[in-house]
């Protein structure tokens, strides 16, 4: 079935809406693979945008809410739960550089508890907000030593 937009359904259709299993590949490139309720992705599945970003995951209402994964063409990838379409609750981001941050996050930022690992092995485990250190913190060197720890504020190590 192809809707007047130029997308392409193929599946089950009960009164003309996709449901169950099913696929639709959009007039843009994109696609997509798993449930549908009443045309609408809800439930497992797989969605590939034109650039060849990647989600698989839960799905409600067309967007994606539950466990999943993003990966970005880039190599970035959050993982985690997802409330329409940004992490929120416990997740992990890989950020390209290949930076990775695992804890909470708050409409889509590091918010809470949560430890940042940069590529060059640096390690933060504490508080953040607004997706920056904020609150009680510790700074490990690369080889697992203690470098800093206490109180950080937007960022920023304070110095008593």
């Amino acid at each position: 079935f192809v809707d007047p937009t130029g997308d392409t359904y193929t599946g089950n259709f009960v009164n003309g809406k996709l449901n169950g299993k099913g696929k639709v590949v959009f007039k843009n490139g994109s696609k997509y693979e798993g449930n549908f309720v009443n045309s609408t992705m809800s439930g497992d599945g797989s969605f590939v945008d034109q650039n060849g970003n990647k989600y698989v995951g839960d799905f409600k209402n067309g967007k994606l809410n539950g466990k999943g994964k993003v990966t970005f063409v880039n190599g970035e990838v959050f993982e985690g739960n997802f409330k329409d379409d940004i992490l929120d609750g416990k997740g992990k981001h890989i950020s390209k550089s290949g930076a990775v941050y695992e804890g909470n996050f708050k409409k889509g930022k590091y918010d809470g508890k949560g430890t940042f690992t940069q590529a060059n092995n640096i390690k933060y485990i504490g508080d953040f907000k607004d997706g920056v250190f904020h609150g009680n913190g510790t700074v490990y060197r690369p080889d697992g030593s203690e470098d800093r720890k206490g109180k950080f504020v937007n960022g920023k190590f304070q110095d008593k």
